[in-house]
């Protein structure tokens, strides 16, 4: 099951997010975060966009999950999926426009029991 953890439809625009909590596995069923789904669309200007993903077991130590460039005006073809290998209590987003003038990215979480 997909289900839409953040929408920002302002690309022109650095920004970082708050800590969402992705740790399901205390809820009944078991459920547990097995993928994170970037998607982007209508991105105009500069297409040197950074999406920086961060994970945290406290939200105070952050690690760098990964870095995405948004180098293209959509990948709605081909979404970046990201595979968690280790269970992930919390992750945050952050973006660096670097000239991108528009655009909007969503961000889903996919939960299997």
């Amino acid at each position: 099951m997909l289900v839409k953890l953040y929408e920002n439809t302002d690309l022109s625009q650095n920004f970082e997010t708050d800590w969402f909590p992705i740790d399901y596995s205390s809820r009944k069923p078991r459920l547990k975060a097995r993928s994170l789904n970037v998607v982007w669309e209508n991105v105009e200007g500069n297409l040197k966009g950074q999406l920086e993903i961060f994970t945290s077991p406290d939200r105070k130590t952050k690690t760098v999950g990964t870095n995405l460039t948004i180098s293209s005006n959509t990948n709605i073809q081909d979404t970046s999926v990201l595979l968690f290998c280790v269970s992930v209590p919390y992750v945050k987003f952050r973006f660096h426009s670097n000239g991108t003038t528009s655009g909007k990215i969503r961000v889903f979480i996919e939960i299997q029991q």
